[in-house]
Order: structure tokens, then sequence, then C-alpha cells
């Protein structure tokens, strides 16, 4: 089973990985999980970590609706010059 699979799997039983740093913890509210499904979340654990963390965005990130890259900064929030107008500064 690979890491994708396997997270269809744990959702199609009603579970969540959660990453927590270094760890992921299983949101199982309905008690689905099993050993079956346990030990492929062990096996794939630094490839789930990688799936299931997004990497930070920073004005160099390209935009994921467009593909642009020239960003302005919004309060701390790089948005997308091409998606998302800057606002005229009055001055």
């Amino acid at each position: 089973m690979t890491p994708v699979e396997l997270i269809t799997a744990l959702h199609t039983v009603g579970c969540q990985l959660i990453p927590e740093g270094e760890h992921l913890r299983v949101q199982d509210p309905q008690h689905a999980l099993t050993d079956d499904l346990r030990q492929p979340i062990r096996e794939h654990k630094q490839d789930l970590l990688t799936i299931l963390t997004p990497e930070p965005l920073t004005q160099y990130y390209p935009c994921v609706v467009c593909s642009g890259s020239e960003r302005w900064d919004d309060a701390g929030i790089w948005r997308c010059l091409a998606c998302w107008s800057a606002p005229e500064r009055q001055g």
C-alpha cells in the first residue's frame, strides 16, 4: 500500500492523520483503526509527514492558481499580484 492509498483507506473508514511536528496523530472517532492500518502508518511515517505537512509559503513560492511569482505583502500574507491586485497606496 502506498502512502496515498493509505490516506485514502484511512479516510474511507473515518480516520484522519494529523501531523504534529515529527509525530502523526490519528483521529479515529469510530474506532476503526486496525493493526492492518497501523503497520503501514509506521512503515510510511516519513512519507506521510511529507505529504501532510505543507511547505510554508514565502514571497518566492509560485501562485497555486496562476503560477505567477510576483507577490505583495498583505500584512504578512504573500498575495499573488496577478490574482490579488495590491491596494493603491495613498500618500
